[in-house]
């Protein structure tokens, strides 16, 4: 095995088939430190298709950052990694498929955090969703524990003499600390990518059912020169988990990664203006199960 192959061995982890829609991952043998404070601990082995029909296909990855916060709790962040091609760029590379005329139109991409829940029972511990992005304007939020522990040593001393953490394999984000009068630290968390364009429109919010749940809607202006293009979306939840073991390793969670895509196609005479209609909507949804009947990860 020569080097390359072995560091590519080194950053990937098992993924496992659990039956339809389901699959587990693992660790990776080694987490790969992207800056001062957090580490990749999972990440999928390919960028793999996801849906694939008539109007075109989706692609997607995903990976799993986790970092040392206080001593009752971790921070971790899901990142999945989407690309979202239609039919009439599809076809000009692979015309003998049979992909249909049709541009992107409407579609929505969820992520969606729940404790580890097996035999109808929860066993994970619990999660605290912080934030998620990109959103329409940059992301500022007061980063603080929901557990009333005291900030781990691994992570106070990234912030020492006002030193702050740029979150590296282009997550887009960072962590600031500042001194108040009683010399404890406050701790800011910061996003800055964010999705506001003309075409396609995308809005991004929280569930109105939970917040443990992000989504991400997107929709292009019904024109003939509009959606011709590979949509590429890089999407983020962060949450804080208590170090709780419930029936499970500490580390141990689920999320659902869930995309929608309708595509636009034109019936008519063009000059009539009139003929712009929706296909058929097309979704899927993947379940993850993380970690679960593995070692505690430790403190990384």
């Amino acid at each position: 095995m020569n080097f390359a192959s072995l560091a590519l061995t080194i950053l990937m982890s098992s993924v496992t088939s659990l039956g339809p829609n389901k699959e587990k991952i693992s660790l990776l043998p080694t987490p790969f430190k992207v800056d001062s404070l957090f580490s990749l601990i999972a990440r999928t082995d390919e960028n793999r298709i996801f849906i694939n029909n008539n109007d075109g296909y989706t692609r997607f990855e995903y990976k799993i950052y986790k970092a040392p916060f206080t001593n009752k709790s971790d921070l971790y962040i899901v990142r999945a990694i989407v690309q979202i091609t239609p039919g009439r760029i599809a076809k000009v590379e692979n015309p003998s498929y049979g992909y249909n005329d049709v541009s992107l139109g409407r579609g929505m991409v969820s992520i969606e955090l729940q404790k580890y829940f097996e035999y109808e029972e929860e066993y994970g511990a619990n999660i605290r969703t912080i934030a998620y992005w990109p959103q329409s304007t940059p992301v500022n939020v007061s980063l603080s524990s929901g557990y009333s522990g005291t900030y781990s040593t691994s992570y106070t001393s990234c912030f020492e003499a006002g030193l702050g953490v740029s979150m590296g394999d282009g997550i887009g984000a960072s962590i600031n600390g500042s001194f108040s009068g009683t010399a404890s630290m406050a701790y800011t968390f910061s996003a800055t990518n964010t999705v506001s364009y003309k075409d396609p429109l995308i809005s991004a919010q929280y569930s109105s059912i939970s917040n443990q749940k992000a989504y991400w809607t997107y929709e292009y202006i019904k024109d003939k020169n509009h959606g011709l293009v590979t949509l590429p979306l890089d999407l983020c939840i962060m949450f804080e988990m208590d170090r709780e073991e419930r029936h499970c390793p500490r580390d141990s969670f689920q999320f659902f990664f869930h995309v929608e895509t309708e595509d636009l196609y034109y019936e008519g005479n063009w000059f009539m203006g009139q003929g712009w209609k929706y296909g058929t909507k097309y979704e899927n949804t993947l379940q993850v199960n993380a970690f679960y009947d593995e070692k505690v990860l430790p403190n990384v």
